[in-house]
């Protein structure tokens, strides 16, 4: 029964933090890494591996997310907390939820007013699942790829990485809860949309160092096969 109220983060901003902010982020960092690493010159197609291989990642866990949540709604659905504003529901004798006596739950009911198509789909909150996902790797990705060697390129001081790590779990804790103070969900389809966003965030994180890790291994070892013996002189 809470009123309609307009969102506090819009639909465009949380997608826009949750896909491109990350998206810009890895193709900035990969990128200096990759010219450092090769000092600016010689920087092939091959050595863009890495890039590629954090995106591949990290859009498919995008999509996964997006796509359980959207499973998800449509199976277990859940009427939003403002659905009795914008329905006004008119039982079938003609009274209404506030003065009918003929019981407490009514299946067999009309809405008075056109509804939004996503009413009935409030568990779990996608905004949420989107925006934990988003910037739960982010901060996992700026984990792994903190080190001594970001220092001379400018950008690797004590408190910047962390920093940024907290900024991102703050600001999606954030949108998670405006989402409760807004009336859009219930705290429940909250709490799930974010467990659901970290959780596939962790998982594609882990993924993509494991497949880094496994290239690594396979370089280093064509180009132990690949050299030269040594000779005695």
């Amino acid at each position: 029964m809470f009123p309609l109220k307009e969102s506090t983060v819009s639909s465009s901003l949380v997608f826009v933090v949750a896909l491109y902010v990350p998206l810009v982020v890895i193709i900035l960092l990969e990128l200096c890494k990759c010219w450092h690493r090769y000092n600016y010159k010689d920087v092939g197609i091959l050595h863009l591996w890495p890039l590629y291989n954090t995106l591949r990642y990290f859009l498919f866990g995008y999509e996964a997310q997006s796509l359980l949540a959207r499973m998800t709604k449509h199976t277990v659905g859940r009427l939003r907390p403002y659905f009795f504003a914008v329905c006004q529901p008119l039982l079938t004798h003609g009274s209404t939820c506030l003065n009918s006596t003929n019981g407490f739950y009514h299946t067999n009911y009309a809405c008075r007013s056109d509804m939004p198509y996503n009413v009935r789909y409030s568990f779990p909150s996608g905004h949420s699942a989107r925006i934990f996902y988003g910037l739960i790797f982010m901060a996992l990705y700026l984990q792994v790829h903190r080190g001594r060697r970001w220092r001379s390129v400018g950008v690797g001081s004590t408190l910047l990485w962390p920093l940024c790590q907290l900024a991102c779990v703050m600001f999606a804790t954030f949108v998670a809860l405006v989402r409760v103070v807004d009336h859009k969900h219930h705290w429940s389809d909250v709490l799930a949309g974010a467990l659901l966003g970290a959780s596939i965030a962790f998982v594609t994180v882990r993924g993509a160092m494991a497949e880094a890790l496994a290239e690594r291994q396979r370089l280093r070892h064509v180009s132990s096969v690949q050299a030269p013996p040594l000779h005695r002189v």
